[in-house]
């Protein structure tokens, strides 16, 4: 039986925005692992994923990366990570069948990635500051 977290948020990214669905899903998710993902994909909510400052500072929530890679589906997940990463996580608390599933209704396309893409990003990760408080 596989878990699954998932949520659907507005957030703008670069020019535009639109309906994103976030859903990660693992065979077994610890309570606080869940908590935490729980958390982050709704910190998505009203978000921009930025690599200007001056826009960081001016947004309620964001996530500032030191580089936008131009994909949505990557800055997700490299934001996603980071996060984590920054709660105190490490890719060794993600289950390794674990995968990220991004929807974004805008161009109706998705990526999944799994585990190994996970690791990648999370080795990688450019994310600079964040706020996914209200």
């Amino acid at each position: 039986m596989r878990h699954i977290i998932k949520d659907v948020v507005e957030m703008a990214y670069m020019d535009n925005g639109g309906t994103i669905d976030i859903e990660y899903s693992a065979s077994y998710i610890s309570d606080d692992l869940k908590e935490a993902v729980l958390e982050i994909i709704d910190g998505f909510d009203h978000s921009i994923i930025t690599d200007k400052r001056e826009v960081a500072k001016f947004s309620h929530r964001f996530f500032l990366l030191e580089k936008r890679s131009n994909s949505l589906f990557s800055d997700v997940a490299i934001c996603f990570m980071g996060v984590l990463e920054k709660m105190g996580y490490t890719i060794n608390d993600i289950p390794k069948e674990a995968t990220l599933l991004v929807k974004f209704d805008g161009i109706k396309e998705e990526m999944e990635f799994d585990y190994l893409d996970l690791a990648v990003f999370a080795k990688d990760n450019t994310l600079v500051d964040f706020n996914i408080k209200d």
